[in-house]
């Protein structure tokens, strides 16, 4: 299931974020699927939680079970030109 992290960056809440960063949450925790909360914030196209998650170390190229998804793939399916900005930035692979 979904962690309390993943929960915060689906509904765009930084300070929840922040606070359970700081808390000790797994940054890359993954769900059931796979996803890690920055897919969350990747697909929601919530741009201040998800360069707060990379500035934090949060895996840029992180991949989905099933499919393989990224959250480059997720913000790009959304049309997030934004979120796929700062993913690059820090290094997301479009190849992954």
């Amino acid at each position: 299931g979904q962690t309390n992290l993943h929960r915060a960056c689906q509904e765009g809440n930084l300070d929840r974020v922040t606070n359970l960063i700081n808390k000790g949450s797994d940054i890359n925790a993954q769900d059931h699927a796979g996803w890690t909360s920055l897919h969350e914030a990747a697909l929601a196209g919530h741009l201040d939680i998800v360069e707060f998650l990379l500035e934090q170390g949060a895996e840029v190229n992180a991949a989905s079970f099933e499919d393989g998804d990224t959250p480059l793939h997720d913000a790009s399916a959304k049309g997030h030109a934004d979120v796929v900005w700062a993913l690059m930035q820090y290094g997301a692979d479009p190849e992954k």
